[in-house]
């Protein structure tokens, strides 16, 4: 089920040192002596890399850094970090959502990190505020209430939950997590080998996968195909001027995804409300929708293409006239608070710079305070 853009593997950082580069140290919130230690930082630690969890399918490994840092317990460090488990003496926040939320950019630029910041110097009934990013890479709203709970079983509290998602629910629009092709190969490797087991040499299959595997760990492959992608990329090949054409979200693909989408708001709050914590699902803004796609300078290392992300647009279309997911008092739209903005507000395709991270955790610290949730 995976498309090729899910799986995309390419030097992130060296868009930066052309016609990117005069944008880097402000869309990064990092003094610009200090962009190649970063640069090479984030290249060691890179984004698309995953290890295993239970029931919630992967998290991202610990990483110890200058500018990225993620907890061994499977959240991101931010700003005035609190240290885990959480503590009673804190009003604690969970806050979940994919890589917009983890965050492209050093520790500090997150949309958690920035809302951390804003909200230092409150306490709620003499209890200090301290957040938990559990943003994760291709995370969308299914896994997000998967995490919840594998937190919640494990015995940890927190007072409030928020969950950042728009961006990734129409991605995935199927609804299947992007590691899925990644186990369904795994456990047929595996059925394979337990077959062979309980059959006699003779009759076994022979598992040419290990050969191949084999083969592609070779030092002279790796050149061969690190050779042939810079070609591709140097003789335009490998991305060509304007959007793909995609097939449309069918108007029945868009109801299933916010049918799906309005079933883990209730389930994440059911959850909630069992253990009294107050809940708080925000619809992210996207380029895809309400944006003048002309302001987007980084698009242009994609030809123009939101990669698949364009597809947004009709769920974002569809979303405000669902009166159900509009209506809850626990929703909060942002979706439309970039329509009269005209500059760069992300850094790639759909991750936000620093400042407009900061601009979103603004948007939600002001709900938290109108609603009275503070």
């Amino acid at each position: 089920m995976n498309t090729p853009e899910e799986r995309q593997r390419h030097d992130y950082m060296a868009r930066f040192d052309d016609d990117l580069k005069p944008y880097r140290a402000d869309w990064f919130g990092i003094e610009p002596a200090q962009w190649p230690a970063f640069a090479d930082e984030y290249r060691r630690h890179e984004l698309n890399i995953y290890s295993y969890e239970p029931f919630c399918e992967y998290r991202h490994p610990a990483r110890v850094g200058d500018f990225i840092n993620y907890s061994p317990h499977g959240y991101r460090s931010g700003v005035n970090q609190a240290a885990w488990p959480p503590d009673d003496s804190h009003y604690v926040v969970f806050f979940f959502g994919g890589s917009t939320t983890l965050a492209v950019g050093p520790d500090w630029t997150s949309i958690p990190s920035h809302l951390q910041t804003i909200l230092d110097n409150r306490k709620v009934r003499g209890r200090p505020i301290r957040i938990y990013n559990f943003g994760r890479g291709a995370y969308f709203s299914s896994l997000e209430v998967a995490l919840f709970n594998n937190l919640l079983r494990e015995g940890y509290r927190c007072d409030l939950a928020i969950f950042l998602d728009g961006i990734n629910d129409p991605y995935f629009h199927h609804g299947i997590p992007p590691t899925a092709s990644v186990y369904q190969a795994a456990i047929t490797d595996m059925n394979k080998t337990i077959a062979a087991e309980t059959r006699s040499a003779r009759r076994a299959d022979i598992e040419w996968i290990h050969l191949r595997r084999f083969w592609s760990s070779l030092p002279a492959f790796k050149l061969l195909d690190l050779a042939a992608r810079w070609i591709d990329r140097n003789r335009g090949l490998a991305r060509t001027l304007g959007a793909p054409t995609r097939p449309s979200l069918t108007e029945k693909e868009v109801q299933v995804i916010l049918d799906r989408y309005a079933y883990n708001i209730r389930n994440a709050r059911t959850l909630a409300d069992s253990h009294t914590i107050k809940t708080l699902f925000v619809w992210q803004p996207s380029p895809a929708y309400d944006y003048d796609l002309s302001n987007h300078v980084a698009l242009a290392d994609s030809g123009g293409d939101l990669l698949g992300h364009e597809r947004a647009d009709t769920v974002y279309s569809a979303l405000i006239e669902n009166r159900e997911i509009m209506n809850d008092p626990h929703f909060l739209w942002l979706g439309n608070m970039q329509s009269k903005k005209n500059e760069p507000l992300y850094v790639d395709t759909v991750h936000y710079t620093t400042e407009f991270s900061h601009e979103i955790a603004a948007a939600i610290a002001s709900s938290l305070e109108i609603r009275g949730m503070l």
